[in-house]
């Protein structure tokens, strides 16, 4: 008669989960327009697992569960952003503008002739000096800006793909066409629209401009 003897063994391990903290976003009308304001600074959270390992002559057989701990408690990241809209007023070469955002963005330029002689924009204006190409999740359609060494411009025109946010492409018509290529600033002019976006978003290259 063959006898054979199982060595059995447990251990218990344990293993961590992170629990990534969340970004909130509080609206503060007391902070002027494109500021923003760490309220809350962010900390992911921790779990850790305990599991049964049970061996048998020193082979894993199997796992089971054993409990479960939080070890750090998650603490979701506070940021405040200021909704107090200002109006302020700037001298220029073409006269006193009065604007209530300023962006950093890129300029570019364009004219009938570079599109195939569609002079037609996506909201039905006449392509020329004055419309804008614009990115409508930064500025709105219709929306009035001024740009130094451009002038008054209107957003009334799109294009096409880019890799960042902050971009304007200004219209000429097929006469009087200058080539743009260069980050400009960009204020954008009263009237305050009905509905802004309060919260644009923070990238590397141009975004808003702080007071």
């Amino acid at each position: 008669m063959l006898i054979q003897v199982i060595r059995v063994t447990e251990e218990i391990i344990t293993e961590q989960d992170i629990i990534p903290f969340e970004t909130v976003y509080q609206a503060d009308a007391s902070m002027n327009l494109d500021t923003r304001a760490v309220l809350q600074a962010g900390q992911n959270g921790i779990i850790e697992r305990s599991i049964r390992v049970r061996y048998e002559n020193g082979v894993e057989i199997s796992r089971e569960p054993a409990g479960e701990q939080v070890v750090q408690e998650r603490r979701d990241q506070i940021i405040a952003y200021g909704t107090n809209v200002v109006i302020r007023t700037l001298q220029t070469p073409d006269g006193t503008i009065e604007y209530w955002r300023h962006l950093r963005m890129y300029a570019t330029s364009y004219y009938p002739a570079e599109l195939g002689g569609d002079n037609i924009t996506a909201i039905g204006e006449t392509l020329r000096k004055g419309i804008v190409g614009i990115n409508p999740r930064i500025i709105p359609y219709r929306t009035m800006m001024y740009v130094p060494g451009y002038g008054v411009g209107m957003a009334a025109d799109t294009g096409g793909p880019r890799t960042f946010s902050y971009w304007v492409d200004l219209g000429y018509s097929d006469e009087d066409w200058v080539s743009w290529s260069r980050w400009v600033d960009v204020y954008l002019l009263t009237p305050v629209p009905e509905t802004i976006n309060y919260l644009l978003p923070q990238e590397e290259r141009g975004g808003p401009v702080s007071p």
